[in-house]
């Protein structure tokens, strides 16, 4: 079977690579070649020779059967909210993403597990907190979430058949949900270094920008967040942890609220804000506090919430599960653990 020179090309974007700056890493490692001898490649004008694939292969963080795969006809996608990039940089962070939903679809094929997800109708808000604590009741309830914390936000996104896709290096400044459109396949493209609460809205927050849509792009934002405290501190869990009014919260009250729900103490009393159960003067003294003392700054590392696993796993249990099953060919193998491992 011969070599898909677009398949080279969409590679080499998925890395953020110009032809000259792969071509220079190439002869950095005893493969001699020219960027014109590499456009040829993808253009099809010129068939690599086995070494050459090998090599873009290990330095391009794929496998060489990769090469030899079909392009994806009709591949689109339609995102939560417009990116503010150059047109170069939107392709390489597209051919990313397509790499990524790519691996997932062809195991998921493997094991005959099709998707259910349905796009959701976009609902126009406006200022009333009123109609976004109606949503995340409705939310809430059509996820089973009932009145216990939510442990784990990964796997219930993963469960509804969202993609959670880890940005590499090159786009860790992305995070980014939406869907690709021939196939109908849900994504958020996060980066990780996160503090697990942080993790926990961002993920929310981004499936927020796809389900709902204010007047302009200030409160769509506010609007995604105010969405994304609701699902990890419903109304009735605030309540029942904290009352219906308060003049002040202790400092030990709002570890152990973060402690037992995942969301930080500044989403805490954002969270209670919003419900009514402290006013203004309350909150602003606690942010005044915040930004004056030490105390709340973030000083741990990632793991500093306990009791949440927050580490998308699905993707590796399909590959475990297909190979034990017998439904990853043999010679495909070698090309997702290798993409696994990167």
């Amino acid at each position: 079977m011969g070599y898909n020179g677009n398949r080279i090309k969409l590679m080499r974007q998925a890395n953020c690579l110009s032809l000259q700056q792969l071509a220079d890493i190439l002869c950095d490692h005893y493969v001699p070649i020219s960027r014109a001898a590499l456009s040829n490649y993808e253009t099809g004008r010129r068939l690599p020779s086995v070494s050459a694939i090998e090599t873009l292969a290990v330095e391009l963080g794929t496998v060489p059967s990769f090469f030899q795969k079909e392009d994806w006809e009709g591949f689109s996608l339609e995102l939560s909210r417009p990116l503010d990039i150059v047109p170069l940089r939107q392709q390489e962070l597209y051919s990313f993403i397509q790499v990524e939903l790519e691996r997932n679809l062809e195991i998921d094929r493997a094991l005959g597990k099709k998707s259910g997800w349905k796009k959701p109708e976009k609902r126009i808000f406006h200022s009333d907190g009123r109609e976004v604590e109606d949503f995340i009741r409705e939310i809430r309830r059509d996820w089973g979430l009932g009145g216990y914390p939510i442990s784990s936000v990964c796997g219930i996104l993963e469960k509804l058949g969202w993609y959670l896709i880890s940005s590499t290096e090159q786009f860790r400044y992305f995070d980014i949900s939406g869907y690709e459109t021939s196939t109908q396949t849900p994504f958020i493209l996060y980066h990780p270094n996160y503090f697990i609460d942080d993790f926990r809205m961002s993920l929310l927050k981004e499936l927020g920008y796809l389900y709902l849509e204010g007047k302009d792009e200030e409160e769509t934002e506010k609007i995604a967040r105010h969405f994304a405290r609701g699902i990890l501190l419903s109304g009735e869990q605030a309540v029942y942890e904290l009352g219906e009014k308060r003049t002040k919260i202790a400092k030990k009250e709002l570890s152990m609220v973060k402690q037992k729900y995942g969301i930080s103490k500044r989403n805490i009393m954002l969270r209670l804000y919003e419900l009514g159960i402290i006013d203004s003067d309350c909150y602003e003294s606690f942010d005044t506090h915040l930004r004056q003392h030490s105390f709340l700054k973030r000083e741990k590392a990632i793991m500093d919430l306990q009791y949440f696993f927050e580490v998308p796993i699905t993707y590796e249990m399909k590959v475990f599960r297909a190979q034990a099953e017998g439904t990853l060919p043999e010679e495909q193998a070698e090309y997702f653990m290798a993409i696994q491992d990167k």
